[in-house]
């Protein structure tokens, strides 16, 4: 099963501090109003579903060290989020970071076990998207975009919506990921004819060490990946 947001990112956060995230034009700490539902205009995506080992579905990094440390109060928390550049990035939540992802709309899933989360584009049908995004994945030619700590299983949801409405609505469950640091990638790369794959890979530093694959055939270099 896979989600999309609304045209604006992503963003995964521990199960603890979900309710931190209050989404769109509400200020991080505030309080928004009993049953208000941010303002999104957004239609019903569906309801939860579990799937695998690690997929529960209700239905950049800034350029340096990879961290947005302004977290003013008074700036909405759904434009922090929109800040972040390149395809995913880390964002502080209070004492906890988020992983952003920079969704502009496309179709987003999670290959658990892989740890493997990707965006397809695609003109004509994709039949099996997991297994084009392991082709894709094997492709890649993978760029490190931060270290995240990970204390607890995250929510992946749309960040226009609070953590709790977000709850509601289409979302996934990644519980596969140990307690401690994960380096985060990304890649691009292009499985089959008309088929283009946004790739963000969690890597726990503890494990074997993977090469930077070189690009080979169907992973072509993208405006700003030379």
């Amino acid at each position: 099963m896979l989600i999309t947001s609304l045209g604006g990112p992503l963003i995964a956060i521990g199960e603890s501090v979900v309710s931190s995230w209050l989404g769109l034009e509400l200020p991080f700490g505030a309080t928004p109003p009993s049953g208000a539902a941010p303002k999104a205009g957004g239609a019903d995506q569906g309801g939860s579903a579990d799937v695998g080992g690690g997929a529960d579905m209700s239905d950049g990094v800034n350029e340096g060290d990879g961290v947005d440390e302004s977290g003013d109060e008074w700036e909405a928390a759904y434009q922090r989020a929109c800040a972040i550049s390149g395809e995913a990035g880390i964002l502080p939540i209070g004492t906890a970071q988020a992983l952003v992802i920079r969704a502009g709309g496309l179709p987003t899933g999670y290959l658990p076990g892989h740890h493997l989360i990707f965006q397809r584009e695609a003109r004509n049908a994709v039949i099996d998207p997991r297994r084009d995004a392991l082709a894709a994945a094997g492709l890649a030619r993978w760029r490190p975009a931060g270290v995240i700590r990970v204390d607890e299983p995250l929510r992946l949801f749309d960040a226009v919506f609070s953590g709790d409405y977000a709850m509601t609505r289409a979302h996934l469950l990644i519980d596969d990921l140990t307690p401690g640091d994960w380096v985060i990638e990304t890649a691009r790369a292009d499985p089959a004819p008309d088929v283009r794959f946004t790739l963000i890979r969690l890597t726990s530093p503890a494990a074997e060490t993977r090469p930077v694959a070189e690009p080979r055939s169907g992973a072509e270099l993208w405006p700003g990946d030379e």
